[in-house]
């Protein structure tokens, strides 16, 4: 659930709140009990989207921890590999040049470079193996590049499965702003002349404000601080 989302589904939980301190005042068979129950509807609703939201959540967090690990160990393979070619290149002319990793590359380009870096080394492995290298360096590269695509490929499905989660909300949320906006004419005039229920309902159904950043807040600060005073004029 996005932050906006949220704002909303804490301004009908206050409403299901002032509802249940109040159920007697609002019978099931009339118009205002007929929409707190469905208000109540929706409420469960979001709670049940939200409850596995969370734990698709939960679950692409750990996931990209463990693609994180994956990529470390491809990316140490791949230097191993790189710092060895250079230590060719007296031998080898150019080799070196073959083998370089950039500084900066995502996931995908990891796993690139890991099937670019196996396919170039085993033209080279009995060479690559004299200067050091295990002999299975390039089957242990292959494998673990592959791991690193499938996990890859597991996240990206888990995020997009809780984006379209996320865009589920919007339905539910629409349909509780609605019920909330009928409401308030019905629960006005039921406590037309009681002041504390009418204060506890506007309470309840009122939207709170989007948190500002904090360089907005600084900025509208600053706008209110009283100018230096105009140095007077040289006479």
């Amino acid at each position: 659930m996005n932050k906006r989302n949220r704002r909303y589904f804490e301004m009908y939980l206050k409403v299901r709140e002032f509802y249940n301190a109040r159920r007697a005042d609002f019978p099931s068979e009339t118009a205002g009990g007929g929409l707190f129950a469905a208000l109540l509807d929706t409420i469960a609703g979001l709670e049940t989207l939200d409850a596995a939201t969370l734990s698709i959540t939960g679950d692409v967090a750990q996931k990209l921890d463990v693609t994180r690990a994956a990529k470390t160990r491809v990316v140490r393979m791949l230097a191993s590999i790189s710092d060895i070619a250079e230590a060719m290149s007296a031998e080898f002319d150019g080799i070196e040049r073959r083998f370089r990793v950039p500084r900066n590359r995502g996931v995908p380009q990891t796993i690139a470079l890991g099937r670019a870096f196996a396919a170039d080394a085993r033209v080279y492995r009995d060479d690559f193996v004299r200067y050091g290298m295990d002999a299975h360096f390039v089957d242990e590269l292959t494998v673990a590049t592959d791991a690193l695509d499938a996990l890859n490929r597991q996240t990206s499905d888990g995020t997009q499965h809780r984006v379209g989660r996320n865009a589920s909300f919007a339905p539910l949320i629409r349909r509780g702003g609605e019920i909330v906006r009928r409401l308030g004419p019905v629960v006005r005039l039921k406590y037309a002349g009681d002041a504390a229920n009418l204060s506890a309902w506007e309470y309840a159904s009122h939207l709170s404000r989007e948190p500002e950043p904090a360089k907005s807040r600084e900025s509208r600060v600053e706008s209110r601080e009283p100018a230096e005073p105009a140095a007077d004029p040289a006479v």
